[in-house]
């Protein structure tokens, strides 16, 4: 099985979200999808802030100190044709002026965001986007969804090991592990200094 990760950066500006009608997509077409976004590069796979900021230049023009207070909010995973799909959510203020913007990638437009969820999107960001204009938008926290039949479940991100809530720019690391059973069905694992007992795995190295 595969895995899919993506960013997507949503621009405030009081009480307006920047969206884009995306035409012409790879994966989403025809659909409102955030300012900006895409897959990450090779590089990216630790670092969904870089993945959204070369997104967002790329496709909008826009320099990092054209937005403000750039914060990842929401991220979700979904199943679908065979990948696991990971979406980092990034949400970030206007701080352009009156610069006016265009994208290659559709029709970027300014709505109320009291109204925006009446747009046709793709599944996981409508889901999202449900919960921040009912939730999210009044917190700072970090939330994590898993895509099921019946909706989006979202939990609050903390820091088990501190004991504090994850805010701004939470680290980012994706790592995998397995599990091995011998013929009796008795699980290998190994032992480390820091963590103790543990499987087999460790950190995604680039490319």
């Amino acid at each position: 099985m595969k895995l899919r990760n993506m960013t997507a950066i949503y621009i405030l500006k009081g009480d307006k979200i920047l969206m884009l009608y995306r035409q012409g997509g790879k994966v989403v077409n025809n659909v409102y999808v955030g300012t900006a976004g895409g897959h990450f590069e090779p590089e990216e796979v630790n670092d969904p802030k870089a993945c959204v900021l070369r997104e967002l230049k790329e496709e909008c023009g826009l320099e990092p100190e054209e937005i403000k207070n750039l914060t990842l909010r929401y991220a979700t995973k979904r199943l679908k044709d065979g990948e696991i799909r990971q979406n980092y959510y990034y949400f970030a203020e206007w701080n352009a002026g009156d610069k006016e913007l265009t994208s290659a990638e559709g029709r970027l437009e300014w709505h109320d965001i009291e109204t925006v969820c009446e747009l046709e999107m793709p599944l996981s960001a409508q889901l999202m986007m449900e919960h921040y204009v009912k939730i999210g938008r009044f917190n700072t926290a970090v939330y994590a969804g898993i895509t099921t039949p019946k909706g989006m479940t979202f939990v609050e991100l903390e820091d088990m090991q501190r004991g504090e809530k994850l805010m701004a720019f939470p680290t980012h690391i994706v790592a995998a592990a397995g599990y091995v059973f011998d013929k009796e069905g008795n699980l290998l694992l190994i032992t480390t200094p820091n963590r103790g007992w543990d499987c087999t795995g460790g950190q995604i190295e680039e490319g």
